[in-house]
């Protein structure tokens, strides 16, 4: 008897023993298997967080993009001529262009009218391309519908002073915006000169021919572009001390007086060029000082740079 019972206590001692282990087993493996599943929760909730700080970014990647390129106002009202700008370093990534029918015309400046526009002086005389001079250097746009129409022009009653919009862009740049218009075939954009930073002037469309800069004023109108370094749109010394002496020069091969220099503002009612609408007395100076170079330099094309 004696021997049973030790028999049957050994017996519930190893099966205690081995419910025991099981257990530890059993709680081990729940335990391995729920730290194994917490991880692959957090990283699920991650990747739903990702969009939601990602989107920000896209957006200012966007916006980047918009600004980058010539976010002037001809890009804003898609008619309009001054630019960069855009500069110009035209350069960014641009919405979706939808291209014109071969019947549909390109738009040209074409901002509206204003009830207070300006009429033609009456001083309009024979146009012509304009002499040669060492300090204007020419490069024609190629002709094209959308920047060199070459419609002819066969009077000049104004000269219109422009600004870019687009700070810090290059003469050289805006020269290349409105030749790649011709690629775009969506809008038209052009002037006759362009002054840069530097003082340079690029005399860009014929004197003889339209240029899309002055609506409705083109057929009479001599258009010149210029850049500046910032939004106030200020020129800097060397741009406008060109502008002053380009101003003289067209003057006196159209037998014009520095009353027929205009702003766009008085064509078409934008704003621009911008310092010179918000300070009508710099304007006004202006004029004055081509007024008073004229009586300086009366032989201006034979002058050197």
């Amino acid at each position: 008897m004696a021997q049973k019972e030790k028999r049957f206590f050994l017996t519930l001692l190893i099966l205690t023993l081995f419910l025991i282990i099981s257990g530890s087993i059993f709680i081990t493996i729940k335990e391995h298997k729920e730290g194994t599943e917490a991880p692959s929760e957090s990283t699920e909730k991650h990747s739903e967080e990702v969009p939601e700080t990602s989107a920000p970014a896209e957006k200012t990647t966007e916006r980047r993009e918009e600004e980058a390129g010539y976010s002037r106002d001809r890009n804003k009202e898609n008619s309009t001529e001054d630019t960069a700008e855009a500069q110009t370093s035209p350069k960014a990534t641009e919405p979706p262009e939808t291209q014109p029918s071969p019947d549909t015309p390109p738009v040209t400046d074409t901002p509206p009218q204003t009830e207070t526009q300006p009429q033609p002086a009456g001083r309009a005389i024979e146009t012509g391309i304009l002499p040669v001079t060492s300090w204007i250097t020419q490069e024609f746009l190629d002709p094209n519908p959308y920047s060199r129409p070459q419609i002819p022009l066969t009077k000049v009653n104004n000269i219109v002073v422009h600004w870019v919009a687009n700070p810090g862009s290059t003469a050289e740049g805006n020269r290349e915006y409105f030749a790649n218009l011709k690629d775009k075939e969506q809008i038209g954009v052009s002037s006759h000169f362009i002054i840069g930073l530097g003082g340079e002037i690029l005399y860009v469309v014929p004197a003889n021919e339209m240029a899309y800069a002055n609506y409705p004023r083109n057929e009479d109108t001599i258009s010149i572009e210029n850049c500046h370094p910032d939004w106030g749109g200020r020129f800097n010394p060397a741009t406008y001390n060109s502008l002053i002496r380009l101003c003289a020069y067209l003057c006196e091969q159209y037998d014009l007086t520095a009353d027929a220099l205009i702003r766009h503002h008085d064509v078409s009612g934008k704003d621009c060029p911008k310092y010179y609408v918000e300070n009508p007395d710099a304007w006004n100076q202006l004029k004055e000082d081509v007024r008073a170079y004229m009586q300086a330099h009366p032989d201006i094309i034979n002058e050197q740079p």
